[in-house]
C-alpha cells in the first residue's frame, strides 16, 4: 500500500453526497438522524465579523485536511473550522503510522500532507460544498447568514510564508473568485439545480500562526505583524503547553494524574518560548493589532512534546494530546488569563470531551476546538453531544446568551450592572474552579482507562469481522449482549435464562466473577464498560427460569471429586447432557472455597445455595464429608475429617474428574510462623465463615497482596481489630488484588505498605509481636517471573498483634502422589490439555489443580470444557469451540445502535453500604435497582451485531460499510489431470454477516488509527477488501483488492488474492460471469456458482487442483458493492 491520498474531484465529491444521501440518507458514512440540526442561537457567536452558530470546532489536523472531513465536521456541529496547517515544505514523508490515541494521543504528523495546491482545492471545494449543503439540506436556512468560519493554518518560519507558493495560498484563501468561477460552471453544467446558491469570493480572513517548538518569539512577532500588517488577517499564535514550566507540568503529569510513564527531555522546556517572552510577545502583538483594527489572539494549546515510550512510532520524540492534555492546558489558559487580568482572547483546544465542553465555554475560552476526542470510536458523531450538553446546561439556567451562561454558572445574583467587567470576572471565576479540578477529577488521571489491552486474540478476517469482544474474552463465552439485551427489554426470566446457558453460578458470578470481560468492552473506547457483573447479578436475583429437562439419562456414571466452581460446573453440564453424576466433598456442604473462603460481605451465603439447589434439581448427587485418599478403586474415608474408617466405594465410575482446587497454604518459611496468634490466610477465613470467636487484638498485619489478603484484611476489621495493615512485596500498581477491593479496602481505612517483605517474627512468650521487613526493590526479573530482589539495608518494623499471612495457595501434592498422577515441574497436575487427561486412564483434572490457583471464572470454564471433551470423548463426535455468535439486526436497531455509539454515557454504578454501617459481615455491594439495571443495560452497544468502528473513526472516511446477503455454498474445484474436468472435492464458501467492510485506498494515508481501536489483532486498512482507483497503487499493494472498470452498463473488475491477479466480467444480461487469469478462462453461473465452462491457456507439467473460491468470493462481494455502494464505484480520483 502506499500512504498517499488521491483527493477527489470537485464533481466526484458531490456525485458522492447526492447518491448516497438519496440511497442511505447519508453523507460518508453519518447518516442523517446523526447531523447536527441548527436551531437555536442560543450560543451564536460573532468571530472576526462573521456568525459563527455554535462555538465549537475542529482543530487543524487530520479532521480539517480533505474535503469530505470538514464537511463531516459541519455534518456534525462545527462551524469553526481551523485547516490544516499549509507551508512551503509541500512534499514531506511522515512516518507511518503516525497516530495514537488508545486512551491519551500521541502522533507524529505536524502539517498537511497534500501539497500547496491540492490543499487549496481541498479546502475550496469544502467551502463550496457547505455552502450547496445549508441549502440542500435545510432549505428553510438558505437565506440566513453561512454561519461557518474557515481559520488559515499556517507555518513555519517567515521566509516559508513569504515566499511565492504560501503567499499565494493565502491570497487565493482571501479572493477565491477565479476558481470558484470555474466550479460554478460545472454547477451550472452538471449540478444545475445549485446555480442560484450565492458562494462569497473570501474563503477566511483569519489565521492561525504555527510555529516549531523552540521558533525564536522574535521570528514569531515578524510573521504575526506581516500577516496583520500586509495581509490585514485577524491572527492568533498557537503556544505550546510547554510555557506553564517544567515543574509544574511534570508535577501534573507524574504526581496529580499519575502518568509517571510519560517523560520530557529539559531541552524541549529550555528551547521553547519562555513563559515571560510570551507575554511581552502578546503585549505587543495585541497593541499592533489594535492599531490596524483587526483582532488578536492566542491558541491554547499545541500537543507536548514527550519521549517515545511506546511502540508505535519509530521517531524518538512524539506529541501527546487528548485527556492527558487538559490539565495542563487548561492551567497554562488560567495562568495567562490571570496574567492579562482576562483581557485577552484565547481560542482553546487541549483535552475536549463533550462533558468539558460546558466548562470550557463558561470559563469565556471561545471558541472550542476538538481533534484527539474525535480519533476515538464515534467519531464526528460524537461532536452532536457537545452542543447538546451545552444547550442542556443553558437552558437549565435559563441562561439567554453565552455572555448570560457564564455569569449564572458563576452564581451572579443579577444586582449588579452587568458589563464587559462583570463578564469576565465571572468567567475568571469559573476558569480557576476548571483548572483546580482538572488535577484532583478522576477521568484525567491514568488509571481511570486502565492499562491493559482491549484487544481480543483473534486475528482480524477480510469478511465477517463482528464479534463481541466481551464474549471472546469471557472463558465460559457467555452471551453477554443477549442477556443484556433480554434486560433491556424487561425480559429478566429470559436473561437468567440465557446465563444459564453457559453458567451454571450466575448468582454468584453476579457477586464474585472478576469480570475481565469489562476490559475488552466496547464501551470502553466511547466512555467507560458497562457494569456486566452487575447486570449479571441483577438477572439471577430477579429472573426466574423454568427446570431445565437434561437429555435422556445415559448410563455412564462420572465421579467428581471437590465441589468447588470446577466442580458443579462439570456436574452441572454433564447431568445436563444425562450423564449420572456423584460430587465428592469433604466438607459437610457442597461450594468449597466459596463456601469456605469468601467473606459473606463479598458473597453470601444464598448466592451459593440458590445455585448448588439448582444443580441438585437436574439430578446431580452430593456425597458430603467424605474425603478421598486415593484415586485407587475410588478409596475414600466415610465420616469426619478425624475418622480413621476406610471403605472401598461400593459404585463403579466409568470416569473421573479431579476438581480438588488450591487449598494448601504457601508458606513464609520464616521462624515464628506456627506461633499461635499467626494465622494462614485460608484457615483465618474459614474460622470467620464459621463464627468463630478469634481474639485478634488491636492490631493485625495482613502479609500479601492478593484479593484473599484484602479480603482477609476487611474480615479482621469486621472482627474487632482497630489497625489493619497488609503489607507485601508489590508496588501499588503492581499488586494482583483487583483494583477496586483495593480502593475498597482503602476506603474503610486499611493501611496498605508496599514494596516490603517479612524478614524476621519478633516473638515474646511464644507469640509474634513484631515483625521486621526489609525493603523490596523489584518482585519481578526481565521475563516477568517472580524473583523478588532486597535492599538489606532498609528495614523497618511493624508492631502487631495477630499475623494473617495471605501469599497464595498450592495443590496439595499428597492425594496425587498417593495415586500415581504425574505432576508438572511447577506442581500442578500435569494433562492433556486438549482431553483434560491425567496420565491415568479415564481420570481427568481440571480447575486450580491444573492452573493453580485462579479465578472462579476460570474453574468453572474448566468443568465446563471438561463435560463438552468428555462428551466428544463419548459420543465419538467432534467438540465443537464456542464462539461470539453474530446477530442479524434490522436497519432500524442498526441505526438506533449508531446513535447510541455518538453519545458518552456514563456507567451506573450501584451504591454501596455506607461505612458507618460495614461492622457486621452483610454485603456491602447493593444491587442494581430495575430503573438502574434497565439504563445500564441499555448502554450496552450490541457488539455481537455491529462493529464499524474502523468506520466511524477514520477522518478521511476511507473506511466503509457495505451490505450483502449472508451465502453458505460448496464449490466444485478443477482439476487438471490429462485434460480439464470438474472435481468432486468440494470447497466450502460462506459469508454470515450481511455488513462487511470496505477501504478505499485512494483516502487513506495509514495513519494506524483504526488499527488502534479494531477490537481484533489486525488493521483494516492492510487487512480489509480494498478499492483502487489507480493501477500502480493496486498493483504495489498487498491488499485483496480490485479496481474497477466500466464498459458500457456492465464492469470489469481486475483482483487481487494473495497477490494473485484474475479479471472478472460482470455482465448484467448474462446468467454466468466470467473470470480470466494468466493460466484459464472460466464460466461460473451467478446462481449456485456452477461451472458452466472452462479452457486452460498454461497447461501445468503435473496434476494439479484449481479452486474458485477467490474468483467465487470476489465476484460476489464486488457485485454488492456495485449494488450498494455506487457513490465510490468507477475511476473517480483527480
Amino acid at each position: 500500500m502506499s500512504d498517499k491520498m488521491y483527493p477527489l474531484s470537485f464533481p466526484n465529491l458531490l456525485n458522492w453526497i447526492l447518491t448516497e444521501y438519496k440511497k442511505k440518507n447519508s453523507i460518508f458514512g453519518i447518516h442523517k438522524k446523526l447531523f447536527y440540526k441548527h436551531d437555536t442561537d442560543l450560543y451564536s457567536i460573532n468571530k472576526f465579523g462573521s456568525k459563527c452558530e455554535t462555538p465549537l470546532g475542529v482543530s487543524a489536523g487530520p479532521h480539517t485536511q480533505m474535503a469530505q472531513n470538514i464537511i463531516c465536521a459541519w455534518l456534525s456541529g462545527a462551524r469553526f473550522i481551523e485547516l490544516k496547517t499549509v507551508q512551503l515544505l509541500d512534499n514531506i514523508n511522515v512516518s507511518k503510522p503516525c497516530i495514537d490515541i488508545q486512551d491519551e494521543g500521541y502522533n507524529v504528523e505536524w502539517s498537511q500532507e497534500l501539497s500547496l495546491s491540492q490543499s487549496y482545492k481541498e479546502y475550496l471545494h469544502s467551502w463550496v460544498l457547505l455552502h450547496i449543503l445549508k441549502k440542500y439540506l435545510y432549505p428553510e436556512k438558505s437565506n440566513t447568514e453561512f454561519g461557518c468560519i474557515f481559520n488559515m493554518s499556517v507555518g513555519y518560519d517567515l521566509k516559508g510564508i513569504k515566499s511565492e507558493p504560501v503567499n499565494d495560498f493565502i491570497n487565493r484563501m482571501m479572493n477565491a473568485k477565479d476558481e470558484l468561477d470555474e466550479i460554478r460552471k460545472i454547477i451550472q453544467s452538471e449540478f444545475s439545480q445549485f446555480s442560484s446558491i450565492d458562494i462569497p469570493d473570501k474563503i477566511s480572513n483569519s489565521v492561525t500562526i504555527s510555529t516549531m517548538h523552540g521558533c525564536p518569539p522574535e521570528e514569531i512577532e515578524k510573521i504575526a505583524k506581516y500577516l496583520i500588517s500586509e495581509k490585514g488577517l485577524n491572527t492568533y499564535i498557537k503556544l505550546n503547553p510547554t510555557l506553564l514550566g517544567k515543574e509544574q507540568v511534570l508535577d501534573i503529569l507524574h504526581n496529580y494524574l499519575g502518568f509517571k510513564e510519560i517523560q520530557i527531555e529539559h531541552a524541549v522546556f529550555t528551547n521553547d518560548l519562555q513563559y515571560g517572552m510570551a507575554v511581552d510577545l502578546i503585549k505587543s502583538l495585541k497593541s499592533y493589532s489594535n492599531k490596524h483594527d483587526l483582532e488578536f489572539g492566542v491558541k491554547l494549546s499545541n500537543t507536548l512534546p514527550v519521549s517515545n515510550h511506546r511502540n508505535v512510532f519509530q521517531e524518538k520524540e512524539m506529541y501527546m494530546s487528548g485527556r492527558s492534555l487538559f490539565p495542563i492546558t487548561i492551567n497554562l489558559a488560567y495562568k495567562i488569563m490571570k496574567e492579562f487580568d482576562s483581557d485577552l482572547n484565547i481560542s482553546y483546544c487541549g483535552g475536549v470531551d463533550a462533558f468539558n465542553f460546558p466548562e470550557i465555554i463558561k470559563s469565556s475560552l471561545c471558541p472550542v476546538t476538538v481533534a484527539s476526542d474525535l480519533l476515538k470510536p464515534g467519531g464526528y458523531s460524537r461532536l452532536v453531544q457537545y452542543l447538546e450538553n451545552l444547550r442542556k446546561d443553558m437552558e437549565s439556567i435559563q441562561a439567554t446568551n453565552l455572555d448570560d451562561y457564564i455569569l449564572k454558572t458563576g452564581n451572579f445574583d443579577g444586582e449588579a450592572k452587568v458589563d464587559k467587567s462583570l463578564i469576565t470576572i465571572y468567567g475568571m471565576a469559573n476558569l480557576k474552579r476548571l483548572a483546580y479540578d482538572s488535577i484532583q477529577n478522576p477521568k484525567y488521571k491514568k488509571e481511570y482507562y486502565g492499562t491493559e489491552s482491549p484487544k481480543i486474540e483473534s486475528k482480524l478476517p477480510l469478511f465477517d469481522c463482528v464479534s463481541a469482544p466481551c464474549i471472546s474474552s469471557c472463558p465460559i463465552s457467555q452471551n453477554i449482549p443477549e442477556y443484556i439485551q433480554a434486560i433491556s427489554d424487561e425480559r429478566f426470566n429470559d436473561a437468567l435464562k440465557i446465563i444459564r446457558e453457559t453458567n451454571p453460578l450466575p448468582t454468584v458470578c453476579g457477586y464474585v466473577c472478576d469480570h475481565k470481560c469489562v476490559i475488552k468492552c466496547t464501551r470502553r473506547d466511547y466512555d467507560n464498560p458497562l457494569n456486566i457483573k452487575s447486570l449479571k447479578r441483577f438477572a439471577s436475583e430477579n429472573g426466574k427460569t423454568a427446570r431445565i429437562n437434561p437429555d435422556k439419562t445415559k448410563d455412564i456414571k462420572i465421579a467428581i471429586i471437590g465441589s468447588g466452581p470446577s466442580g458443579l460446573s462439570a456436574a452441572y453440564f454433564l447431568a445436563l447432557k444425562g450423564y449420572n453424576v456423584t460430587v465428592f466433598e469433604s466438607r459437610a456442604k457442597p461450594g468449597g472455597m466459596l463456601r469456605y473462603a469468601i467473606p459473606c460481605f463479598r458473597l453470601p451465603e444464598y448466592a451459593i445455595e440458590t445455585d448448588i439447589e439448582w444443580i441438585k434439581d437436574i439430578g446431580v448427587k452430593f456425597v458430603c464429608n467424605t474425603k478421598i485418599e486415593s484415586i485407587k478403586n475410588l478409596r475414600i474415608r466415610v465420616g469426619s475429617h478425624s475418622s480413621d474408617k476406610f471403605a472401598i466405594a461400593k459404585e463403579k465410575f466409568d470416569y473421573i474428574y479431579l476438581a480438588l482446587g488450591s487449598q494448601k497454604e504457601k508458606l513464609l518459611n520464616i521462624d515464628g510462623e506456627n506461633s499461635e496468634n499467626v494465622y494462614s490466610a485460608l484457615d483465618f477465613l474459614s474460622r470467620v465463615k464459621q463464627g468463630e470467636k478469634l481474639q485478634l487484638g488491636n492490631k493485625v498485619i495482613v502479609i500479601g497482596g492478593g484479593n484473599t489478603a484484602i479480603d482477609s484484611a476487611m474480615s479482621a476489621l469486621r472482627k474487632g481489630a482497630k489497625e489493619v495493615k497488609i503489607v507485601c512485596l508489590e508496588k501499588r500498581d503492581e499488586m494482583p488484588a483487583f483494583e477496586d477491593e483495593i480502593e475498597e479496602a482503602i476506603s474503610e481505612g486499611i493501611i496498605i505498605e508496599n514494596s516490603l517483605g517479612p524478614v524476621h517474627f519478633i516473638q515474646n512468650k511464644g507469640l509474634v509481636t513484631e515483625i521486621e521487613f526489609q525493603r523490596c526493590i523489584s518482585v519481578f526479573d526481565d521475563n516477568g517471573r517472580f524473583n523478588p530482589k532486597y535492599d538489606f539495608s532498609m528495614l523497618t518494623k511493624m508492631k502487631t498483634d495477630t499475623v494473617i499471612v495471605a501469599i497464595g495457595q498450592d495443590i496439595d501434592t499428597d492425594f496425587f502422589s498417593k495415586s500415581d498422577i504425574v505432576l508438572n515441574r511447577n506442581r500442578t497436575v500435569k494433562i492433556d490439555e486438549l482431553t483434560y487427561r491425567t496420565n491415568l486412564k479415564n481420570v481427568f483434572a481440571g480447575g486450580d489443580v491444573v492452573r493453580g490457583a485462579n479465578t472462579v471464572i476460570k474453574a468453572i470454564a474448566d468443568g465446563k470444557d471438561f463435560a463438552d471433551r468428555i462428551y466428544a470423548l463419548i459420543t465419538k463426535q467432534e467438540c465443537e469451540k464456542q464462539h461470539s455468535k453474530y446477530i442479524r439486526k434490522s436497519d432500524e436497531e442498526i441505526l438506533e445502535l449508531k446513535i447510541r455509539r455518538a453519545k458518552k454515557i456514563m456507567p451506573i454504578i450501584p451504591k454501596k453500604v455506607g461505612l458507618d454501617n460495614r461492622h457486621n459481615f452483610n454485603v456491602v455491594q447493593l444491587g442494581f435497582t430495575k430503573d438502574d439495571a434497565i439504563s445500564e443495560s441499555k448502554r450496552c452497544l450490541a457488539c455481537n451485531a455491529l462493529c464499524e468502528k474502523c468506520v466511524e473513526l477514520c477522518p478521511n472516511r476511507a473506511n466503509i460499510y457495505f451490505e450483502i446477503q449472508p451465502i453458505t455454498a460448496r464449490l466444485s474445484n478443477l482439476i487438471y489431470e490429462n485434460g480439464l474436468k470438474i472435481s468432486e472435492n468440494r470447497t466450502s464458501f460462506k459469508i454470515e454477516q450481511h455488513r462487511q467492510i470496505l477501504h478505499i485506498n485512494a483516502l487513506c494515508n495509514e495513519c494506524g488509527n483504526c488499527e488502534t481501536f479494531c477490537p481484533h489483532n489486525g488493521a483494516p486498512y492492510k487487512d480489509k477488501l480494498t478499492i483502487f482507483f489507480r493501477k500502480d497503487e493496486f498493483a504495489n499493494s498487498d491488499n485483496t483488492g480490485f479496481i474497477l472498470h466500466k464498459h458500457n452498463n456492465d464492469w470489469l473488475a481486475e483482483c487481487k488474492v494473495n497477490g494473485q491477479f484474475f479479471e472478472i466480467k460482470f455482465q448484467k444480461d448474462k446468467k454466468y460471469f466470467e473470470v480470466k487469469n494468466s493460466e484459464m478462462n472460466i464460466k461460473i453461473l451467478k446462481n449456485g456458482f456452477r461451472i458452466i465452462e472452462s479452457q486452460i491457456i498454461k497447461k501445468p507439467d503435473n496434476t494439479k487442483i484449481y479452486s474458485i473460491l477467490n474468483f467465487v468470493f470476489m465476484y460476489y462481494t464486488v457485485n454488492g458493492i456495485i449494488e450498494y455502494a455506487p457513490e465510490i464505484t468507477g475511476n473517480i480520483y483527480q
